[in-house]
């Protein structure tokens, strides 16, 4: 009786194996592979040009040594853009308007902003809602939110910015914003809430920080001269 106890277990797990293989084996291969299929957009680089491949078809739609023209154009056309790793130089702003469950998602891309901003507004608040921004490096720039509900930005790193984030209301307003797990360094300003443009309102209810840290490299000069750099850090 034990022995067909066992050969009815084995016989379980075989087919569980079997199972798995025939349909977990593919998800794996999805999952391994990161199929196009999945974004709208995979935009990379390729030498001296910066291209946006279609999650569609996987034809080049997109191509450019302007790093700018490339994203503003994926993401106005698309909804769900991915970033792979590199250096983007900015020479514009990149503009989210008027989405609504927009995914930006980098693989630690570095977006080199030279002064530039990354801006994720509405009309009003109901033309921008439940965007993501993930992923990136924010360097020498701004993250601005504008009129737009329900934003989460999450596993950013935002380098020697002078505003890292700013929310700002110039047409009804900007809330539920969510802020987690991102790493502010060496930025004089991290997250602001400006005053409101009118017909703006003043609403930044439940916004949402967690989980952030804050760094700072201080500069202390020696009456002789010499310097050396301490490290601030806050969680």
């Amino acid at each position: 009786m034990r022995n067909l106890y066992k050969a009815i277990l084995l016989l379980l797990i075989t087919l569980a194996l079997v199972i798995v293989g025939i349909w977990g084996f593919p998800a794996y291969l999805r999952g391994l592979y990161n199929p196009v299929e999945e974004h709208d957009y995979i935009i990379f680089q390729d030498d001296t040009s910066v291209k946006a491949k279609n999650g569609k078809n996987g034809a080049i739609d997109l191509s450019s040594t302007n790093a700018s023209t490339v994203m503003n154009q994926a993401i106005a056309q698309g909804n769900n853009v991915y970033i792979k790793f590199g250096e983007y130089t900015l020479s514009s702003d990149i503009l989210v308007h008027n989405k609504k469950n927009a995914r930006i998602i980098g693989s630690n891309a570095s977006i080199i902003c030279n002064g530039k901003k990354v801006i994720i507004k509405g009309d009003n608040y109901t033309s921008s809602q439940n965007n993501i921004l993930s992923g990136l490096e924010i360097v020498n720039g701004t993250l601005r939110i504008e009129n737009s509900f329900k934003a989460t930005i999450s596993d950013m790193v935002f380098r020697n910015c002078t505003t890292a984030i700013e929310l700002v209301n110039t047409e009804t307003w900007s809330e539920c914003t969510t802020i987690e797990d991102c790493y502010f360094i060496d930025s004089l300003i991290s997250i602001v809430f400006k005053t409101p443009i009118d017909p703006g309102t003043g609403f930044y209810a439940n916004t949402e920080i967690s989980r952030c840290c804050f760094e700072l490299s201080v500069i202390i000069r020696w009456a002789c001269g010499s310097s050396r750099t301490q490290n601030s850090r806050a969680v």
